[in-house]
């Protein structure tokens, strides 16, 4: 795999396939974990107020406003919750192959 922390699409549908994802599956996994890298990126840019409760329309929604803070910290929140999520949903797609650790172990 690559040094460092950039991995390549074909590093991520290694580790998916050896994680015991379908290769029918795998694009669509790939494609999946880039549009939440690319949206949570946008988010950490946006403004520090992404929403205004003045503009709410249900009193729950200003209240989630209220709760969810603002800026960088709930950017951060949000990511590691969607990624913890993705993770799991992930994981629930296969099982890992038998021969991945080994191969893991070899490089």
């Amino acid at each position: 795999m690559a040094s460092g922390y950039l991995l390549t699409s074909a590093d991520i549908a290694t580790v998916l396939h050896e994680a015991g994802i379908p290769a029918e599956r795998l694009l669509d996994v790939i494609t999946v974990l880039d549009s939440f890298v690319i949206g949570s990126a946008l988010d950490v840019a946006a403004p520090d107020q992404v929403w205004d409760a003045a503009q709410a329309r249900t009193p729950v929604l200003v209240a989630a406003i209220g709760a969810a803070g603002q800026g960088r910290a709930r950017a951060d929140r949000a990511f590691e919750l969607g990624l913890d999520l993705m993770l799991g949903a992930v994981s629930a797609l296969g099982s890992p192959r038998p021969d991945a650790a080994a191969r893991r172990c070899a490089r």
